[in-house]
C-alpha cells in the first residue's frame, strides 16, 4: 500500500501543479479584464456641471417695493454733463446680386475702414448685403467690391453718420 500511496501522492502533485499553473494563468487574464475596465472608466469624461440659467435681457428684474417714500433732492444740473445717447448706427446697404459663392466687401475712409484691405459684409438677402458701424462721427466714402477684387463702378459713396444708405452698385 505504500507504492499505491506515493503514486496517489504523487498523482496529487501533479494534479495541484497543473492546478496552479491554470490558475496563474487565468489570474493574467483577470488582471487584463479589470486593467481593461480600469482604462475605461478613465476614458469615460465626466459630466459637466450645468451652468445656472442667466437671466434673459428681456425678461426686467423684480425689485421689492420700498417701505418709505424716497425724498427727491433738487440740484443745479451739471453744465459739462451731456445725457448719455445711444449712438445711431451708420448703415450702408448695398442692393445687387452677385452670384452664388461670392462675397461682398466695403473698403473707404470710414470708421475700421481703408482703401488697401476690404471689410466682408453681411449677406442678408439673396441680392442685400449690409455693413454697419457705431462710430461714424462725420460722413465717409467708400466703395464695394465682390471678393475684394473687383471694384464697384462709378463714384464713392458718401454715407452720413447714424443713418442708412441704401446704395445699388454695379460692376
Amino acid at each position: 500500500m505504500a507504492k499505491k500511496s506515493t503514486r496517489s501522492t504523487a498523482k496529487s502533485t501533479t494534479e495541484s501543479k497543473s492546478k496552479d499553473a491554470a490558475a496563474k494563468k487565468a489570474v493574467p487574464e483577470k488582471k487584463k479584464v479589470a486593467t481593461a475596465k480600469k482604462a475605461a472608466r478613465k476614458t469615460v469624461p465626466a459630466k459637466a456641471p450645468v451652468p445656472a440659467a442667466k437671466a434673459t435681457p428681456s425678461a426686467p428684474a423684480r425689485q421689492s417695493a420700498p417701505s418709505e417714500p424716497k425724498k427727491v433732492i433738487a440740484s443745479a444740473p451739471a453744465a459739462t454733463a451731456a445725457p448719455a445717447q445711444p449712438k445711431a448706427a451708420t448703415t450702408l446697404s448695398a442692393k445687387v446680386d452677385i452670384g452664388f459663392g461670392n462675397m461682398l466687401y466695403i473698403r473707404g475712409e470710414g470708421p475700421g475702414l481703408n482703401w488697401s484691405r476690404g471689410v466682408p459684409m453681411d449677406c442678408v438677402a439673396a441680392d442685400e448685403w449690409v455693413w454697419s458701424t457705431k462710430s461714424a462721427r462725420s460722413s465717409f466714402s467708400c466703395k464695394v467690391l465682390i471678393n475684394d477684387e473687383i471694384w464697384s463702378t462709378g463714384d464713392d459713396f458718401v454715407v452720413p453718420p447714424g443713418e442708412r444708405l441704401v446704395c445699388y452698385p454695379s460692376f
